[in-house]
């Protein structure tokens, strides 16, 4: 098992990470393209699947959903807020909050990038069975948990 040959030495773990993250960047670089020409960044992209699914948020739940800082978010909902895609709320019991919610507008323009990207995603697991998909899933869910847990 490649893990127990990067505790024993036998595998070169810089190159090892290297291939492993050259073949995600062409994964990731392809969502990127497919989704610039329907007018999305990955990141915007996804901050309206959230606001989709799960209604107005309040901006730190937001960038913790987003895996970003309350800055970066900002700037998030700015530029989508600048093309009428989102707008802010101010929190009926606490005007400190401020709550994130996608419009009418919003919402379509989201609808015609999601088609677009389930194509793309579509293409991409074309090759795969359901169970290469969900040891695929189960994969990452593994270094997910590695990720969370190191504290190198």
């Amino acid at each position: 098992m490649v893990g127990e040959q990067l505790v024993e030495g036998e595998t070169d773990v810089a190159q090892l990470w290297n291939e492993i993250n050259a073949k995600w960047r062409k994964v990731h670089g392809a969502a990127e393209r497919n989704l610039e020409k329907a007018g999305f960044s990955l990141v915007e992209f996804h901050a309206l699947l959230d606001l989709h699914c799960n209604g107005r948020l309040p901006m730190v739940k937001f960038a913790d959903d987003l895996g970003v800082t309350s800055a970066a978010v900002t700037g998030i909902i700015d530029r989508l807020e600048s093309r009428r895609l989102v707008e802010r709320f101010r929190s009926g019991e606490d005007r400190r909050i401020v709550k994130i919610g996608i419009t009418a507008r919003g919402e379509a323009a989201f609808g015609k990038a999601k088609k677009a990207h389930e194509r793309l995603v579509g293409h991409l697991l074309a090759n795969l069975d359901q169970e290469d998909i969900q040891r695929l899933v189960e994969i990452y869910s593994r270094l997910e948990e590695s990720a969370s847990n190191f504290e190198g």
